[in-house]
């Protein structure tokens, strides 16, 4: 009881000085936090113990009548800060599908039991537990309604005519492929093929830059147009943007579909780099989180790359 006591006689001075805030725009001080805090009501969250943590994104569909489906699910992308997601990276490719599966089994379980329907996005976080060397899961959050995530997810999934497979965790495009005549002398209509390919995608809802509010959009995307930021219908690859209303000009979403993941980052980061270079002013100060999405997504690659050479040793050696 003694040392409950002098925690919390010295939780408040602990706080007050060594809180961060993620949103400073709304909360810049703890007294302003606190405030807001005590007379809305809040969630204290645990944080992993481990210095390497994934986040996922996995958004669910229950319907009135029981029938729930897995929409999409995704690796969360954090630039400006660990507890503020910019973007997904679809689909997820950190947890085994089955048991994320398996969790989300049994939360659509638990909703329907509420009478919670809808669609439902359901946070997790995935790390190492030290005592074990295990990967561990937690469900850190719910957020119920329709979100941004879905709204992208739809837009790709339109663009694509792609599926999203729920068990394995997979997108998969038909491309139809001209088919090769056994004969040179064969007339006729040319004969197709469809074959299925995997697509991945970068998406995010987040982007900002001050001086996209001066550009025209047909300017904007002349611009892209000529640094070859598009998207291939036939190919089913490439770039799609999304725009916000007037009032939010400075603010721009952007999904980037490939052929693997890897090239997919690749993508995303070298189309942002050349979108921010051409419409940034050279005496402008930083208002833009463009450079800080670009770092973090070359961070990424530079991991998967690590990982990837290390499995090449590892498979040389044996």
């Amino acid at each position: 009881k003694a040392s409950y006591t002098k925690i919390l006689s010295e939780l408040s001075d602990v706080l007050d000085k060594h809180t961060v805030y993620v949103n400073k725009t709304q909360f810049n001080s703890w007294q302003t936090y606190l405030k807001a805090f005590l007379s809305e009501g809040g969630i204290i969250e645990a944080y992993p113990p481990s210095n390497s943590i994934t986040s996922i994104t996995i958004c669910l569909s229950i319907e009135p009548n029981g029938h729930y489906s897995l929409i999409y699910s995704g690796d969360q992308l954090h630039a400006e800060s660990l507890f503020s997601c910019w973007g997904l990276s679809f689909p997820q490719s950190s947890v085994d599908s089955n048991e994320l599966n398996n969790y989300c089994s049994l939360i659509a379980e638990q909703c329907k039991q509420r009478n919670i329907y809808g669609y439902i996005d359901i946070d997790f976080v995935a790390f190492i537990d030290k005592k074990t060397n295990q990967q561990k899961l937690w469900v850190t959050d719910l957020c119920i309604g329709y979100s941004e995530h879905i709204s992208l997810y739809r837009v790709m999934q339109y663009t694509t005519t792609g599926q999203f497979n729920p068990l394995t965790h997979s997108f998969c495009v038909k491309m139809k492929q001209l088919k090769q005549r056994l004969r040179n002398w064969q007339n006729g209509a040319p004969e197709y093929t469809i074959t299925e390919k995997n697509r991945y995608a970068i998406w995010s809802s987040k982007l900002y830059h001050r001086n996209l509010s001066n550009i025209h959009y047909s300017i904007f995307f002349q611009m892209c147009r000529s640094h070859g930021v598009g998207f291939d219908i036939r190919e089913k690859q490439g770039s799609i943007f999304t725009l916000f209303e007037c009032d939010h000009h400075e603010h721009i979403g952007m999904i980037t579909i490939s052929d693997t993941l890897q090239n997919t980052l690749s993508n995303f980061a070298c189309y942002l780099n050349t979108i921010y270079q051409e419409i940034t002013p050279v005496d402008m100060q930083e208002q833009s989180n463009f450079m800080l999405a670009v770092n973090d997504i070359e961070n990424i690659l530079g991991i998967t790359q690590e990982n990837l050479s290390n499995i090449s040793l590892n498979d040389t050696t044996s």
